[in-house]
């Protein structure tokens, strides 16, 4: 691939994670995800690497979550449900019964000895023709949909004999699922109380396997669902990921005593977010042990990027060490041999496409899986810029390649807000380096908000949306146009999510400094979309700051619609139909807005599109959006 990168490359990319990696260390078995033209979709499969090469396992089109078994088998998701298959490949075997999970499994985690399930599903089969009962503020979900009232049931599958036992059942959510080192109790973190969708607290709950229904809360007051649970190797402690408190911050490590001590809070030093992984445009990776039962390892994220760190859990005090990652490279998912102790994570960096990295017990390097089809992009220059409050804001800077005079600027906002950039060679971001080809720089910033620069610069942004962002972006541009590198009459600025908002929010208030604008999943009435979001109640009373969900008039003075009629840039709109995030008649009054104030603007709505379709939809759908924004920068910026 001798070319300059283009959107279109996107076919020919691979794109591995999830990797799981052989009780000996000899052997991994990753996901896949390739990119099929005639079908139009993205399809994963797995495959199993070692010394000796690299084997495909399954075909896919949707295998996911690949594990290693006690015995040597891989078992994995399909189709939601559970499969399994030999390591060196065959013929899978499904082993969670259809007849008995019409609907499938949502999550599935075996016992320590490999012969049981802890399953989570559907309590009971909704009719879709009857009325949605709706009496909590959480009754759908971005990608999934409206599902009223949802009662989840944990079960235990017998796998031998398939005998199903629900151990608890009828709760309003279901997450963090681990079994005890005996297999005899299991761990899951729920909602504390009927008032969970405004209180936001979550409970860990422990349940003894032989006495079904008879769970037992270890520990309330975490700020919604711990994400992730951990049993210690004996059996009296649980590590837990979340924080303590009802409020915007970090997510951190605590160490749990089922004797109902105080929790502990493990490397309180480490001023960072710990990422586990919950997919889409979040890296990380769930927290694991170590053979010898005291090294716990998980992800933080530092200015874009995630670095692999551990801690002694069982030493009070003890520091974090940081184990694998550079300011130019990021690890997702990780996976750790029971017995020969070496580790597996997906490696990324600025200049390599992600490859599945196999480290020994000391970090070193000891074997890697390379997937890339060609040479990576790279340029990217990271920058700092003073900010006149004094803050300093990161970022990366891209330059067509051997220019030095000025050039026109694409100023890209990443969403969130709590997201940060990371200038890794990624396909979905293939635009960037095809307007670089054209001669165009491309700037990004992680403002006020971003993660990975502590927890004061991660809360900056809370009940600031829009007065304390705005200068994050503003005095960078001017800084460029300064140092005579940027044309001053040819910016531009896109976004999606928050970054759409934000899109909105500058174009409206700053009126005359931007040529041209694409926003995309946009915000643009913080009252509207506080009570037609999936995060609904969450968002106003948490993200836009103490009392704003009764304060309707603060909301709508830093909405971008209060000023619409003052914005002059030409506006392309891009969003999903079944956006439950960003619901979608917040593109359509923003477009609406645009129409009666005489601003050249066009509004492109994706069918069947969920919020995240710009990562995991349709290819189709993500190359016509990448498409437009491209076309719509050159017809409307000189």
């Amino acid at each position: 691939m001798t070319h300059p990168f283009t959107i279109d490359d996107l076919w020919s990319a691979r794109v591995p994670s999830q990797p799981a990696i052989s009780p000996d260390g000899s052997r991994v078995v990753f996901a896949l995800t390739t990119f099929d033209r005639d079908t139009d979709r993205a399809v994963t499969g797995l495959w199993s690497t070692t010394a000796d090469g690299t084997t495909r396992l399954t075909a896919g089109p949707a295998d996911s979550a690949p594990g290693f078994l006690p015995d040597g088998s891989v078992s994995f998701l399909r189709a939601a449900h559970v499969w399994r298959i030999p390591a060196h490949g065959g013929d899978p075997v499904q082993v969670t019964p259809a007849d008995r999970f019409p609907l499938g499994v949502l999550s599935a985690t075996f016992s320590p000895d490999g012969t049981r399930l802890a399953l989570v599903t559907l309590g009971a089969v909704p009719d879709p023709t009857a009325p949605l009962v709706v009496n909590t503020a959480f009754h759908k979900a971005d990608g999934v949909g409206r599902f009223g009232d949802l009662v989840l049931d944990l079960s235990v599958l017998d796998v031998g004999s398939g005998e199903v036992t629900v151990v608890v059942g009828g709760l309003p959510a279901l997450d963090g699922v681990a079994w005890s080192p005996d297999g005899a109790r299991i761990a899951y973190t729920t909602w504390h109380d009927d008032r969970w969708d405004t209180d936001f607290t979550g409970a860990v709950e422990v349940v003894d396997v032989a006495a079904p229904h008879t769970r037992t809360r270890v520990h309330t007051g975490f700020f919604g669902l711990g994400s992730a649970l951990l049993f210690t190797p004996d059996g009296a402690k649980l590590v837990v990921t979340g924080r303590p408190d009802v409020a915007i911050g970090h997510t951190t490590l605590w160490l749990v005593d089922l004797d109902g001590g105080p929790a502990r809070r493990l490397a309180p030093e480490l001023d960072r977010n710990v990422l586990v992984g919950s997919g889409g445009a979040y890296p990380g990776a769930l927290p694991r042990l170590a053979p010898d039962g005291r090294t716990l390892y998980f992800a933080i994220r530092d200015r874009g990027m995630s670095h692999l760190y551990s801690v002694d859990w069982a030493t009070p005090g003890a520091p974090a060490r940081h184990r694998y990652g550079t300011p130019t490279e990021s690890v997702d998912g990780l996976a750790v041999s029971v017995h020969s102790g070496h580790l597996v994570v997906v490696r990324a960096a600025v200049d390599a496409f992600a490859e599945v990295l196999v480290l020994d017990p000391t970090g070193t390097e000891a074997h890697r899986t390379a997937l890339a089809t060609g040479p990576a992009p790279t340029g990217w220059e990271p920058r700092a810029f003073e900010i006149s409050d004094g803050a300093t804001v990161h970022g990366w800077l891209l330059r067509p390649c051997g220019t030095t005079g000025r050039t026109p600027l694409l100023l890209d906002i990443h969403g969130g807000p709590h997201n940060a950039w990371a200038p890794l060679a990624d396909a979905n971001f293939f635009y960037h380096h095809d307007l670089a080809a054209r001669g165009w720089s491309v700037l990004l910033l992680d403002p006020r908000g971003s993660d990975g620069y502590g927890e004061e610069f991660y809360t900056g942004l809370v009940g600031g949306w829009g007065s304390a962002d705005a200068r994050d972006f503003l005095e960078p541009v001017a800084a460029l146009v300064d140092e005579g590198l940027v044309d001053r009459a040819a910016v531009a600025v896109t976004g999606y999510s928050y970054g759409g908002y934000a899109t909105c929010h500058l174009t409206s208030r700053h009126p005359g400094v931007f040529a041209a604008a694409v926003a995309g999943g946009v915000v643009t009435d913080l009252a509207g979309v506080s009570g037609s979001s999936d995060l609904a109640h969450y968002f106003s009373a948490l993200e836009m700051g103490q009392g704003a969900a009764t304060d309707l008039a603060a909301l709508h003075a830093a909405s971008p619609i209060a000023r619409v009629h003052d914005v002059t840039a030409p506006t392309l709109v891009l969003h999903g139909l079944d956006d439950q995030r960003c619901p979608v008649n917040q593109a359509e009054q923003w477009f609406t807005g645009l129409r009666e104030a005489q601003v050249i603007t066009r509004l492109v709505l994706y069918p069947g599109a969920s919020h995240l379709f710009v990562l995991t939809g349709p290819p189709s759908q993500r190359l016509d959006y990448r498409r437009r924004l491209l076309d719509w920068l050159k017809e409307h910026v000189r």
